[in-house]
């Protein structure tokens, strides 16, 4: 093997270790961990937990029997006889 044919050898090495530097970079800025910077403060993140709040019972007749829920007033969703609970927060961004 002669001194050009190393060199060669030795560029096709680092290309390919510049590339495989570079897909690890791109995949390390999508995978950061670190909370958004455009979040406000105080709301709940992944993860955690939410304190007890309460809301209004609805005044529809149909959605009280859907939440099962036979008073009026105001009630805390953990007063739910549920197995899981989604609550869906709106406008808060």
């Amino acid at each position: 093997m002669n001194g050009s044919e190393g060199m060669k050898n030795k560029i096709k090495i680092w290309k390919k270790t510049v590339i495989i530097a570079f897909i690890l970079l791109g995949m390390n800025l999508f995978n950061q961990t670190g909370e958004a910077s455009d979040v406000p403060k105080g709301l709940p993140r992944s993860g955690d937990i939410i304190p007890a709040f309460s809301v209004q019972v609805p005044k529809n007749k149909t959605y009280r029997s859907y939440l099962m829920m036979k008073k009026s007033g105001i009630f805390q969703p953990a007063e739910m006889d549920v197995k899981l609970l989604i609550i869906e927060v709106l406008n808060v961004y």
